[in-house]
């Protein structure tokens, strides 16, 4: 089962060219990593910027969770999908979403 979809499109006026995704990740750990690996390799076959969003059903950060004050194994293996596809996580300034 996919759990993203995707639009590719250029801004006419600049001949900016740009991947938007919108995720969706399993709660199964395994589920989850696979749709990492999806989209790792999708990656490889552009070096347009990507904008991805949407729920990833984990949090990157301890302080991200309510209650958690330690790094868990599937909060590094968000950061190393982050890491590993060149993305910059941005701020929302929103807790506990």
């Amino acid at each position: 089962m996919q759990h993203w979809i995707s639009a590719t499109g250029i801004l006419q006026q600049n001949n900016f060219r740009c991947h938007i995704f919108i995720v969706y990740a399993p709660n199964d750990r395994n589920e989850r990593l696979e749709v990492w690996n999806q989209l790792r390799e999708l990656r490889t076959t552009s070096s347009d910027p990507w904008l991805l969003m949407g729920d990833f059903n984990k949090v990157l950060q301890p302080q991200e969770r309510r209650g958690a004050n330690t790094m868990t194994p599937s909060m590094r293996e968000l950061a190393h999908f982050i890491q590993d596809v060149q993305l910059i996580d941005m701020e929302i300034n929103l807790k506990f979403t």
